[in-house]
């Protein structure tokens, strides 16, 4: 599933400021695999997760690196105080999960660094309209709550001067009709009620553009922030 580049890298910019960083925490490590790239970790890193399925791979992977692997409640993440002191570390990292402002900010030290990169409303909806799939990012409150301008803005608020904010609207681009099915099966909340019998007529028409022409393009949607706590 190729995505066209996007103006930036979060992985090129995630290991700039681990140069620096001696306490890290990962928001949404999903099964740890990402941070597990960024080896080595600083001394102290920490790494929530609320997916329950995702908690047991991530303590895997990341257990034998020293990293402690939190818990949260599944759903509520972004709504609750984050299980750690007040400017507790000096880096937070973010890849596509979503956040309390107002919790990043409190744990980070002065002049730590929160780096994100979010999916936007509009991504995958093409595929997601032609399953009748309605996931996270398709309600108007959605587009308005959770984009870049919505974010700059809470930040800029909440006391972080932002360094960097980039948008990209391009496309992700399937080959074959088993990526659908795999991604579809692995992110329930864009695909909820999925199932192969339920969207068996509009795979097979997703199918047959696909032999057609090769293959099936969908928005790819991300938007990328880097921000810095002020000190006072």
């Amino acid at each position: 599933m190729p995505n066209d580049p996007f103006p930036w890298s979060y992985d090129c910019t995630v290991r700039q400021y681990l140069e620096d960083a001696k306490v890290l925490l990962d928001i949404g490590t999903g099964g740890g695999e990402k941070l597990s790239e960024f080896q080595p970790l600083p001394p102290e890193t920490y790494a929530t997760e609320a997916y329950k399925p995702n908690v047991t791979i991530a303590k895997r992977t990341l257990g034998s690196l020293g990293v402690k692997v939190i818990e949260v409640e599944d759903g509520v993440q972004e709504q609750s105080p984050l299980p750690f002191e007040n400017a507790f570390f000096d880096l937070v990292i973010d890849r596509h999960e979503c956040f309390e402002t107002k919790e990043v900010y409190r744990v980070l030290k002065t002049q730590g660094i929160f780096i994100t990169q979010q999916v936007g409303p509009q991504n995958l909806a093409e595929l997601r309209s032609m399953l009748n799939m309605t996931g996270t990012g398709d309600a108007d409150d959605d587009e308005a709550s959770w984009s870049l301008q919505a974010l700059v803005r809470r930040l800029t608020e909440t006391g972080f001067e932002l360094l960097t904010a980039k948008e990209h609207l391009g496309f992700s681009r399937f080959y074959d009709i088993r990526t659908i099915v795999y991604l579809a099966r692995t992110i329930p909340w864009d695909f909820p009620g999925f199932s192969v019998e339920r969207c068996n007529a509009p795979l097979f028409e997703i199918y047959k553009r696909i032999t057609t022409t090769g293959y099936f393009d969908s928005k790819c949607h991300r938007f990328f922030l880097l921000a810095q706590k002020k000190g006072f």
